[in-house]
């Protein structure tokens, strides 16, 4: 089989990086006093929590998007070694087809992930900054699936992709 690469669709990451935009300006509307509904149902300390939530977690997805639009590695590759996940901010790096023991399709929050579950999560559990490595330990606890790769950025649905990486699964691991 050749090497299958994907490309992030920057199409696909402005539409996400404006609805960030929006989210963290949401928040500072809610912030600066905006939402009175909000504000007697929350009062100022509560408006004052969603704010400021509202602001850090979407401004962080925004800049991890701007992050992805700068950098020149391709989002996804997978070829006769294994694949590499450059997809996320929880990407996988590369990954050798012999230390998958599990794929699927999850639904999650709305979204659809190719849920991989390995032979031994180590390696892949320990690599990135303490957010990343807490934020792995979390998807794990909730999902049970070692990575979650998201089509989201990718020019494919999470559908199409499940059935790339069966097929080299199958190829790769008879061999």
């Amino acid at each position: 089989m050749q090497e299958v690469v994907f490309e992030k669709s920057k199409a696909k990451i402005i539409v996400l990086l404006l609805f960030s935009v929006v989210f963290v300006l949401l928040g500072i509307w809610i912030l600066s006093g905006g939402a009175d509904d909000a504000r007697r149902s929350l009062g100022v300390v509560g408006n004052r929590i969603v704010g400021i939530a509202g602001i850090l977690f979407f401004g962080g997805i925004g800049l991890i998007l701007i992050k992805k639009i700068l950098e020149k590695e391709p989002g996804l590759v997978l070829n006769k070694d294994g694949f590499i996940d450059n997809s996320s901010a929880l990407s996988a790096g590369f990954v050798p087809w012999s230390n998958v023991k599990m794929l699927g399709l999850l639904s999650f929050s709305g979204q659809q992930f190719i849920a991989i579950k390995l032979h031994d999560a180590r390696d892949f559990l320990e690599r990135g900054n303490a957010i990343q490595k807490m934020l792995k330990r979390k998807n794990l606890k909730m999902t049970e699936a070692d990575i979650l790769i998201s089509a989201n950025i990718l020019p494919i649905n999470a559908e199409d992709l499940l059935k790339q990486f069966e097929e080299y699964l199958q190829v790769y691991l008879k061999k």
